[in-house]
């Protein structure tokens, strides 16, 4: 039997000086059938020039 998943993304985005410099995305997952839900980081970037000089 296969459980049937509902997925909410959200992403966050970090910026300094009106930049872009990294974006977090998370993925909340819920099963409908059992009533449970969790949540996952499915994506991490960085600006590597923001690391290097700041």
């Amino acid at each position: 039997m296969h459980s049937f998943y509902q997925r909410n993304i959200k992403c966050w985005v970090y910026e300094e000086d009106k930049k872009v410099v990294g974006l977090l995305g998370f993925r909340i997952c819920e099963n409908i059938e059992e009533n449970s839900r969790f949540g996952e980081i499915s994506l991490i970037v960085v600006d590597p020039a923001h690391l290097l000089y700041n």
